[in-house]
């Protein structure tokens, strides 16, 4: 599911798989596989069109700050809302998911992806 979850973000925000940081890196920068709980949380909002809303709040790629809210389906966010359950601010949202299962994922659908 978190694969899953973190897939559907990359293709339906355009965010980058990201990957694990050095220490010595000048800013932390955040893509999807490096999202914290504190990234993402679900807003108890609803559209018409019964999706749920998402507040994401990081600094992306270049240091540019990404602050969106985001409608996303119900299942979704249920999945982010368990994935956030026990953890702390700082903790991995995806923490069953690592950069390299994701960017196998994406070539398999597509193979030309660089």
């Amino acid at each position: 599911r978190q694969l899953g979850v973190c897939m559907y973000f990359i293709d339906k925000l355009a965010l980058r798989v990201g990957n694990e940081k050095d220490a010595e890196e000048e800013a932390e920068t955040i893509g999807c596989c490096s999202l914290q709980v504190d990234h993402c949380k679900p807003v108890a909002e609803t559209n018409e069109g019964g999706e749920k809303m998402l507040r994401f709040d990081f600094l992306g790629k270049d240091s540019v700050p990404y602050k969106n809210d985001v409608w996303v389906d119900p299942l979704v966010w249920d999945a982010v809302s368990e994935f956030r359950r026990g953890k702390q601010g700082t903790h991995d949202l995806f923490d069953l998911v690592i950069s390299s299962n994701v960017n196998e994922a994406l070539q398999e659908i597509m193979p030309e992806l660089t």
